[in-house]
């Protein structure tokens, strides 16, 4: 007998998602949530903060460079 591993589906959208972690993340900041990170460069607009460094490493070129806060800064390229 072949048992499928538990799904947790969100209530609002129906995604569906192998751990509860995973679910409430999306609940939290994906979930029906407006896109409140933007590019500077263009017109891009993310949900998460990941999404847009992430946009902006491959789409701009931007440069990540760790600073004192255990954080990164984006260092944008010369034009």
């Amino acid at each position: 007998m072949f048992i499928l591993p538990r799904r947790e589906y969100c209530d609002k959208c129906g995604r569906s998602y192998s751990k509860k972690a995973n679910l409430d993340r999306h609940k939290k900041y994906e979930c029906e949530v407006d896109r409140n990170f933007s590019c500077p460069g263009c017109p891009y607009k993310a949900k998460r903060k990941e999404h847009l460094k992430r946009h902006m490493i491959f789409i701009h070129n931007v440069i990540l460079k760790p600073n004192d806060n255990n954080s990164q800064d984006l260092i944008l390229p010369n034009p």
